[in-house]
């Protein structure tokens, strides 16, 4: 079963009871400090999904260095570097892609 819960925005901080905790518990959640795993319900226990985007993003950052092993796996970055010591190009797509076919 899911978990049913209420959420209330309360756009003030004066006044409202244990609203100095919650602030200092959001900040340590925001930290990366969590709750232990036996104080959490069992919905909470296992870790979320990771989102599409997120996925993207990750791989994203991984991709140059993927294509700088490649080119050093296959002999050719020794000589792209003596025409661009540059190589291999960060920004090697947006350049190639104004080039017109």
């Amino acid at each position: 079963g899911g978990i049913d819960f209420s959420l209330v925005w309360v756009p003030g901080h004066v006044g409202i009871a244990g609203n100095e905790e919650a602030d200092s518990e959001a900040k340590k959640a925001a930290g990366g400090v969590g709750s232990p795993p036996a104080d959490l319900p069992q919905a909470l226990k296992h870790p979320l999904p990771l989102s599409v985007a997120a996925a993207k993003a990750a791989y994203k950052l991984t991709l140059p260095e993927q294509h700088r092993v490649l080119l050093t796996n296959a002999g050719r970055i020794e000589k792209l570097q003596q025409t661009d010591p540059n190589t291999p190009l960060t920004n090697y797509r947006k350049i190639v892609s104004r080039l017109t076919r």
